[in-house]
């Protein structure tokens, strides 16, 4: 099949009709003007289906379409249409537990000559949690030669358990194992129109690469019948009932109609259960959303839980059961166990909801289940320390948690529902991990301490006593602990170090003052004398550097030597002892040889490549720090020691929104996290350039993150060219009665049905100008006492719109949404000031309302919108203050020639609005330190290339920040240029400042 190039737009209806559950992905595709998609909750009908291109059907539930649907979808392949059918035969099996003839995409598959299999018994492998899944996994999977996955890898699919196809002859086979030739992903021609299956699901995230390759080959043929891009609905909905039972309220379509009456009987026996025997601290209310699909999860947001209902019976307790959890965590003091043993507690509670709604002999099968999956693995798992276990999911939790279950009964779920406060309170962290804090607090709960059979199973801890932990007692039995292990020779340097710092972190604020601290410098205690020595030089006293050298001098050969030379390296207030510190460190563990060369290489010292990270190894010649890198469309990067990971790199594809929906694809650094104790390493530096340089990152334009200003790592970032972008200030105001402002012709209402079409145009009017701004998609809300909606309009013309969310407990309100536009395009002061009005009446309006609800406090945390002055100037009259927060979002360019490219239809777009320069033509090059590329405008199109030396046409000279700043529209060239942070040639003038403004203004 030769590939050609697709029409500018497809159109595409992501039917989630009968699983809503694993399309999301495709819902979000992007951008708009070539992928309109529309999100199909309905029975699929020809006035509907006529209007597309391409038809996406992904689900694992036995839902099936009937006669009618069929022959439509079968025609409109026929026709020239485009259908992907994606599906997981080991979800099914395990969750609706019916054969895979039942399974509903099968009957489509059919049409087309195909089916989705399971595989044989005893193949593939079971996962690692819970939940047994049977499927080959990536390791086992290859691509073909083909179309499809050009330019793709494995890495790019983000497989699940995968299950294999019985596909007709003529089909290509493009995704399969890589030894048996398994088929997994398949695609054939079917009259004008094409199919494309493939039995795993890839498309519950936002997926750029494979999303768009799978649907530019499919909707390659067919023409839409569409006229016009109005005619095309963002979300096709189906009608939507409530059943309520008291404190219970289930939301369902037609399509669960037939599981409403288990669903509620299933909750209000949890329910009843639940209130007998928690502590609750307010109503138990179960809101629960019943869709057709297996998943199952808790927003938190108005305390609504989505409950598949397409599952076997007994899955349908447990998944109530696991939801319940999070629900019961909210309103009781119980929000600990949350963190108990990773997924150890939802698996238990939902086994629990299984044996209270009767269903003990199916819970028995899958703690067995388990248990088998342990049993199988137990040499592994004897060996895993579940203290040293780092963002790495186990069976071990899950089996400890079994454990504690036999021993004490299901009561203990109850007798764990204490204060969280209690297990944070003087365990320092660097000293005591979360599982010492844990087995202190299940310890407290079932009144026996368990630290010896922790301890028994291969867990390293630190005992904390069974005291209340704010009692004077407790502190005392901590420190005592932790001056023992300062003074034990035996133990690690690095250990000894962290406790000094864990003493000194919860001692008395009075022995921490610089006379305390001086008055023990003549201690006959020596390890009196070097704790408060440590502490005098965090305060930059010289006393202590004086102390500590002199303990130095007096211990030539004492233990006290390692501690008190790197404690001086450390805070840099001596480089006398750099040599010395080169000679200790080589006997010292791996943590003190790692900070070593941290602090070697800050100085630039010669030595620093002796410890650095690719040369330290252990007395076996093993390397003491290693790499692991999982990419699975997301990418994973793990620094490793002794087999541990102990720091981890998180991130995601995602995709960059410049002003007019401008789109730049890039990566997101969602999490860079070191454990306490490997801290001051430089690891989180290690990881971030290995991340930087991974072929994930280099194949995108740019890459960005959010941070604290008051994170040490923010200054690291800096270091590696990430700029900040905006940062995401507060407005915050006391509510109190207030006389509503009245507009002549203005109508303020609350949201109905229907409404979400006119606060999707509103939405995207007003964010349109804006960086990181998505265009919305009409969506469907849920009214309730705690997330409301307000909409302001004049003549049936919307003018905005405000959606909170209440906390009726904290009497606390938080503005999610608000959006308001001028009534026109004119930005004259009188149309400002009309716009102000309106914003008044319609602030007031809401406060008067919240007010009535006995609410105290109302915030709007803004992600740009405070650039607009009349929103600013707005919300200052109405008696909102503006505050700064330290959330900061930075941007790092990886390729500029890429990037430009994409911002390519921005600039065209600045260019052709403006009067002036409309009709320029000519050639910008831009030269960074790093970065550069070169504009060329010709008859109003932009081609960009890698080229920054033209002959002829302006050159700009600059650092990579300010070139950054000025695309993120901080600030401009001509800004830069008036700073001296900028040079332009060959002339600087009105002209060419205003064309650069007009490329690149100030947002």
């Amino acid at each position: 099949m030769n590939r050609t190039k697709p029409k500018e737009r497809i159109t595409i209806l992501v039917d989630t009709s009968r699983d809503t559950g694993w399309s999301n992905g495709l819902i979000q595709v992007k951008p708009h003007k070539i992928y309109q998609t529309t999100n199909n909750h309905d029975y699929i009908k020809e006035t509907v289906l006529r209007n597309y291109d391409v038809l996406t059907i992904c689900s694992n539930t036995q839902l099936k379409y009937t006669e009618i649907e069929l022959k439509l979808i079968l025609d409109f392949v026929e026709d020239g249409g485009g259908i992907l059918l994606a599906g997981s035969t080991s979800r099914f099996e395990r969750d609706v537990r019916e054969p895979i003839t039942e399974m509903g995409i099968n009957q489509i598959a059919s049409q087309f000559g195909a089916k989705f299999l399971s595989l044989a018994e005893g193949q593939g492998e079971m996962d690692s949690d819970a939940n047994p899944l049977r499927g080959y996994t990536k390791k086992d999977i290859r691509f073909n030669k083909h179309e499809i996955t050009n330019g793709m890898g494995i890495d790019d699919l983000g497989l699940t358990y995968c299950g294999i196809l019985d596909c007709p002859s003529d089909s290509e086979v493009f995704l399969q194992h890589s030894s048996t030739k398994d088929p997994i992903g398949i695609c054939l021609q079917w009259g004008l129109g094409r199919v494309l299956m493939i039995n795993t699901q890839l498309f519950q995230q936002e997926n750029h690469l494979v999303s768009t390759q799978f649907l530019d080959w499919l909707g390659i043929n067919r023409i839409s019948l569409t006229k016009g891009s109005e005619t095309i609905p963002d979300e096709i909905h189906i009608e939507e009932h409530v059943k309520e039972d008291g404190n219970i309220s289930i939301f369902y379509t037609d399509f669960v109609a037939n599981r409403v009456d288990t669903c509620l009987m299933f909750a209000k026996q949890l329910a009843e259960y639940m209130v007998a025997k928690f502590p609750l601290s307010k109503e138990l209310n179960l809101k629960i959303n019943l869709v057709p699909s297996c998943i199952h999860e808790y927003s938190g947001e108005d305390t609504m839980m989505t409950i598949g209902g397409c599952v076997h019976t007994s899955r349908l307790a447990y998944s109530l059961g696991v939801e319940t959890s999070d629900l019961i965590a909210h309103i009781t003091p119980f929000s600990v166990v949350m963190d108990v043993m990773f997924d150890g507690y939802p698996f238990l509670f939902g086994i629990w909801g299984m044996k209270i709604l009767g269903f003990e002999r199916e819970a028995d099968l899958m703690l067995s289940d388990l248990e088998e999956q342990f049993s199988k693995n137990s040499k592994t798992l004897d060996t895993i320390d579940i203290s040293r276990i780092y963002d790495k999911r186990s069976l071990k939790p899950i089996w400890i948690m079994i454990k504690l279950v036999e021993k004490y009964g299901e009561e203990l779920f109850i007798k764990l529902a204490v204060n969280r406060s209690e297990t944070d309170m003087n365990m320092p962290r660097t000293t005591f991990s979360w599982i010492d804090s844990l087995i202190y607090f299940i310890s407290r709960a079932v009144d026996e301490d368990l630290f010896p059979w922790f301890n028994e199973i291969g867990t390293a801890v630190h005992p904390l006593p069974l005291l209340p932990a704010d009692s004077e007692e407790f502190v005392d039995q901590v420190r005592l602990y932790l001056y023992n292990i300062i003074r034990d020779p035996t133990a690690d340097t690095n250990e000894r170090i962290y406790a000094i710092e864990s003493y000194c972190e919860i001692i008395d604020q009075s022995e921490r003052e610089t006379n305390a601290l001086i008055a023990k410098l003549n201690s006959d205690d020596r390890y009196d004398r070097l704790i408060s020595s440590i502490e005098l030089i965090k305060k930059c006293d010289d006393r202590g550097v004086t102390t500590l050298e002199k303990l130095i001098d007096d211990s030539k050969h004492d233990d006290l030597v390692a501690i008190a030379v790197l404690a001086l390296v450390r805070h840099g207030v001596s480089s006398d002892y750099v040599d010395q510190l080169i000679e200790i460190a080589p006997n010292q563990d791996s943590k003190y040889q790692l900070e070593t060369g941290y602090l070697l290489a800050k100085i630039a010292h010669p030595a620093a490549d002796k410890f650095s990270y690719d040369r330290l190894t252990d007395k076996t010649g093993e390397s003491i720090l290693t790499i692991e890198t999982e990419w699975d469309k997301d990418l994973n990067i793990y620094a490793i020691i002794e087999g541990y990971r102990i720091a981890t790199c998180n991130t995601i594809v995602h995709t960059h929104h410049f002003p007019n929906y401008t789109l730049v694809h890039g990566t997101y650094i969602r999490w860079l996290h070191t454990k306490p104790q490997f801290r001051r390493k430089g690891l989180a530096q290690f990881l971030l350039t290995a991340t930087l340089s991974h072929e994930l990152v280099q194949r995108h334009a740019c890459i960005s993150l959010r941070t604290s200003t008051r994170n040490t790592a923010h200054a690291m970032y800096r270091n590696f060219g990430f700029v900040d972008g905006h940062t995401v200030p507060v407005f915050s105001k006391a509510l109190h009665y207030e006389q509503a402002k009245v507009v002549e012709g203005v109508v303020i209402r609350p949201y109905k049905v229907g409404d979400e079409v006119l606060m999707k145009k509103v939405r995207n009017t007003f964010c349109k100008d804006m960086l990181n701004s998505r265009p919305r998609t009409a969506k469907r809300h849920r009214i309730s006492d705690t997330q409301f909606i307000y909409l302001a309009e004049m003549n049936g013309t919307p003018l905005g719109y405000v959606m909170v969310q209440c906390n009726q407990e904290a009497k606390t309100v938080f503005i999610k949404e608000f959006c308001l536009i001028p009534i026109s395009d004119d930005s004259s002061n009188s149309d400002s000031d009309f716009c102000e009005d309106i914003g008044a009446m319609f602030l007031s309006t809401l406060h008067n309302e919240l007010v009535k609800r006995d609410y105290k406090q109302i915030s709007w945390y803004l992600d740009g919108e405070e650039k607009k002055k009349y929103i600013r100037k707005l919300f200052s009259n109405i008696g909102y203050t503006l505050e700064d927060t330290d959330w900061v979002w930075m941007f790092k360019i990886i390729n500029l020639p890429m990037l430009l490219s994409e911002l390519s239809p921005l600039l065209e777009e600045r260019l052709k609005g403006s009067d002036v320069f409309r009709d320029w033509q000519g050639t910008i090059a831009i030269k960074g330190t790093e970065h550069q590329a070169s504009l060329t405008v010709k008859d109003g199109i932009i081609h960009v290339s890698a080229d920054s030396l033209p002959e002829k046409g302006i050159y700009i000279s600059t650092d990579d920040d300010t070139l950054t700043n000025f695309i993120l529209g901080i600030y401009t060239p001509y800004d830069a240029y008036l700073q001296n942070q900028l040079h332009i040639k060959p002339t600087i003038n009105s002209s060419v400042g205003g064309l650069l403004e007009t490329l690149f203004p100030k947002q």
